[in-house]
């Protein structure tokens, strides 16, 4: 079931932590990095076959241009930061 408002997480102030209850989806925009501190993320990325499932101590990056979706699998609090650029 999906929001009918999706929020977009984005970089702005970096880095920022945001709690996502059980169920909430938001959208990547940009090159992020998430982190799970507690709870863990259900990410779907466009054009991949497989989903991922990011556990508290582990993080993820997403490229600028992913179209990812990011579901909030329980309830969580998630680190967000700009991908670093290499």
């Amino acid at each position: 079931m999906f929001a009918p408002a999706t929020p977009r997480l984005s970089a702005q102030h970096w880095p920022v932590q945001i709690c996502l209850p059980r169920g909430s989806l938001a959208r990547g925009a940009g090159a992020l990095r998430l982190k799970v501190q507690t709870g863990r993320l259900w990410i779907t990325r466009s054009g991949e076959l497989d989903d991922l499932f990011v556990l508290p101590g582990q993080s993820v990056e997403l490229a600028a241009g992913d179209d990812s979706l990011i579901e909030a699998d329980r309830s969580s609090v998630v680190e967000v930061s700009a991908r670093p650029r290499a």
